[in-house]
């Protein structure tokens, strides 16, 4: 829903306002890709993403300078640790400055990372760098992007403070202001000052890009519902600067400038953990309600009638497939060697839940599985008419081959055809873990995503792909072997599938002592949404960004305060769009 709120020049105090609702929701395509990285498995070069490691120094001296950026992301530490030192030579090029970019290129945008560790006597910049691309060749200071950062900018100069900043990057080390929301009462900024990270915590900060809308976010961990900060900033409303479009996105530290300029004499040590890119902004599946735990240690009716798919036996006469429930309370799924005839294909169990859907999303925990046979384990969706030689729909499966992926197919007669996926599918899930798959459809778009538990913020795949052949079916779980001669042996729980719904969107209208309209929309909704204002509404109504000056975070809200008096003003209509 998008509110839409007349405010009429009142007659009395006591007549305020009038409001109204119009049920319009704007949005804009996104393209998909996504990668993750939580540094588990000590290096920066496997299985989830390959990272760029940029020292601009070195790089700019054609490695004359020696190495002037490090990075660390040893085995065991499950952290990625970055640190740079001064160039003696000073200048511009005595600036400590690192980086690090998968490799991916990105229009829109959302990037989060999880700050673990800084030290607070550098003064230092640290966050993440999006857009970023044309970097430096030797003597050629070039790299730009936009950036979302803190600046320790106390230890730089005498009555210096802290601050969140969204600026732009360019000429590789030069900033220039973004205009936005800020602390000095203009839009040549965007920076919230007297910020002071609790450096006991660590904080988590997003960056959204939306077109030429941009949106920085601080958490203090383990909080992850409201921020602490909240950023916005509008790049078209500097037209005469360069609006850079597309990019990689990434980490970065720098030491700050003191107040005559001089950049800061003493090295940069940051570190990171928790990486995630993604041209979508993450689905929140935090409100999905739980349908079988499979605590009763049964699969029937309360809680979830699963009816059981064993499609060889149709031919054999006599059943093949296992359901039992471990402990009590999981769910195991077994096919044995199909030593039958050929022709009937590999061993295969599956369990559909009752309950047809069009619009689905849906999520099973995967516990534990048999690591050392090859196997394809995981969801079902759309299933139609079930059963041997006939089984419509599509699966999201983890391949524990040896293939390390993760795999859509869409399925004809039982038979898999494999769909291209827009995103990063490999991954290895490790025995001993648990992970969580999540399988959405709406219309032809079908959104897969894996969360390694207990972390359900951070998905490790992220990927989409389109196909409309299947418009509607029920959901399951399921296992294949890889062929004939192997089996299959999954658990399962913590079986949903709470249907998808609109982001809740609450507006709240007040006014100041002056008569002057506040509006309030909750800082931590999915994506960016942006307030617009009209003088009219209906056909041929003009409706315009308000002036990101007046919006201000606190408390887990943004309020815009309007400019004027409401009886100065005349009537006023505003709407949330979301990008």
């Amino acid at each position: 829903m998008t509110p839409i709120m007349k405010i009429t020049t009142p007659l009395h105090w006591r007549y305020l306002f009038l409001l109204a609702f119009l049920v319009t929701l704007l949005a804009l395509p996104l393209a998909v890709q996504g990668q993750a990285d939580n540094f588990n498995d000590g290096n920066t070069a496997t299985h989830y993403v390959t990272w760029f490691e940029y020292d601009a120094v070195s790089n700019l001296t054609a490695g004359a300078s020696g190495p002037q950026a490090f990075w660390d992301a040893l085995p065991g530490s499950n952290v990625y640790h970055l640190t740079a030192t001064p160039y003696p030579a000073g200048g511009s090029l005595g600036l400590a400055r690192v980086s690090s970019f998968p490799p991916d290129v990105y229009t829109n945008f959302y990037v989060s990372v999880d700050v673990t560790n800084n030290v607070t006597t550098y003064s230092q910049v640290f966050g993440l760098l999006a857009r970023a691309g044309d970097f430096s060749t030797p003597g050629t200071p070039t790299t730009r992007g936009y950036a979302f950062v803190y600046a320790n900018g106390s230890v730089s100069y005498p009555g210096g403070d802290n601050y969140l900043a969204i600026f732009r990057l360019k000429n590789d080390l030069q900033t220039a202001g973004v205009p936005g929301t800020g602390s000095d009462g203009s839009l040549t900024h965007c920076e919230l000052h007297g910020v002071n990270l609790d450096r006991t915590k660590q904080h988590r900060f997003v960056f959204i890009g939306r077109g030429t809308h941009l949106e920085g976010r601080v958490y203090q961990l383990p909080n992850v519902t409201t921020p602490i900060a909240v950023l916005n900033a509008d790049t078209a409303l500097a037209p005469g600067a360069p609006q850079h479009t597309n990019g990689q996105c990434g980490v970065l530290a720098f030491n700050l400038a003191d107040a005559a300029g001089a950049p800061f004499s003493g090295p940069v040590d940051v570190t990171f953990d928790n990486y995630y890119a993604s041209a979508r902004c993450p689905m929140n599946i935090n409100d999905m309600v739980i349908k079988d735990n499979f605590n009763d240690g049964n699969d029937t009716a309360p809680t979830v009638a699963w009816a059981h798919y064993d499609p060889i036996s149709d031919a054999v006469g006599f059943a093949q497939n296992t359901w039992t429930f471990p402990g009590g309370n999981t769910y195991r799924l077994q096919a044995p060697v199909q030593a039958f005839d050929p022709a009937l294909g590999q061993g295969r169990v599956a369990s559909l839940a009752p309950g047809v859907q069009t619009d689905f999303r849906m999520a099973v925990d995967i516990v534990n599985w048999d690591d050392t046979i090859g196997a394809n384990i995981g969801v079902l969706a759309r299933v139609g008419t079930p059963g041997l030689g006939t089984t419509t729909g599509y699966t999201f499966t983890y391949d524990s081959s040896g293939a390390e992926n993760i795999d859509v197919s869409r399925i004809t007669g039982e038979a898999p055809t494999g769909l291209a996926l827009a995103g990063h599918k490999d991954m290895k899930m490790i025995p001993g873990n648990s992970y969580r798959l999540v399988f959405s459809g709406t219309g032809s778009e079908l959104r897969t995503l894996v969360f390694e538990l207990p972390n359900t913020m951070i998905p490790l795949i992220d990927c989409v792909v389109t196909d409309a052949t299947y418009a509607s079916g029920v959901q399951g779980l399921v296992g294949s072997a890889r062929n004939a001669g192997s089996t299959v042996d999954v658990t399962f729980d913590n079986y949903s599938d709470t249907p998808l719904a609109a982001p809740a969107v609450s507006v709240a209208v007040g006014s100041t002592p002056g008569g002057n309209i506040t509006v309030s929309w909750p800082g931590n909704l999915e994506c960016i949404w942006v307030l617009e204002s009209s003088p009219a509404v209906g056909a041929g109504a003009v409706w315009t960004d308000v002036p990101l000056v007046n919006v201000a975070y606190a408390a887990g809200k943004n309020t815009y305060t309007g400019a004027t008096p409401m009886a100065a003003s005349g009537n006023t209509y505003y709407r949330l769009k979301q990008l």
